[in-house]
């Protein structure tokens, strides 16, 4: 894994190892909120146009997931996720070997002045 080093090296910890205490303190709020959105999101797509939507749901279920019916139990779905699953997928995913850390470097400004001239 490579190391972020110079003037950016303190941030990138902070980032990096602060990130999941931090979470995983807020896991049960994060959860909730996350199912809420969700949930408000479908439904309000599917008030805003409910014949075009819901085709195309329909639609998109079968071609994925081989579920049209899925637009039916999707919410009961969603509704049934707890923190524990969150936790097991995040413990499975979100580890040091699966991170890409990308440090954005802005141009120098004589360089860009340069370029332009």
């Amino acid at each position: 894994m490579t190391q972020v080093s110079g003037r950016y090296a303190p941030t990138s910890r902070v980032v990096i190892g602060g990130f999941n205490p931090l979470y995983r303190n807020r896991l049960h709020a994060e959860a909730t909120q996350a199912k809420n959105t969700t949930t408000l999101s479908f439904i309000t797509s599917l008030t805003r146009f409910p014949s075009l939507l819901r085709a195309y749901f329909i639609g998109q279920y079968a071609v994925y997931y081989n579920d049209p019916n899925l637009i039916n139990t999707r919410l009961n779905k969603v509704s049934a996720i707890t923190k524990e699953d969150v936790q097991r997928v995040a413990n499975k995913y979100l580890r040091p070997t699966n991170r890409t850390v990308v440090v954005k470097m802005p141009k120098a400004k004589a360089a860009t002045a340069s370029a332009t001239q």
